[in-house]
């Protein structure tokens, strides 16, 4: 039986490998991204070539 069940998923068994030591400490909440959800579209090739392209989205997918 393997004690670290990383080492085994990782393809180290039989090889000596570090435990990770404090992993819960670095998990921490932080700032949440900033996503805001947009009924339009935004093409980047447009803007570059005539200005800024908008196209309406007709239903989500």
């Amino acid at each position: 039986m393997v004690a670290d069940p990383v080492t085994l998923l990782l393809g180290g068994f039989g090889r000596y490998v570090d435990p990770a030591v404090h992993t819960q400490t670095a998990t921490r909440i932080r700032e949440a991204l900033r996503v805001v959800a947009r009924r339009r579209t935004h093409h980047a090739r447009g803007q570059f070539l005539i200005g800024q392209l908008h196209q309406q989205v007709v239903r989500s997918a």
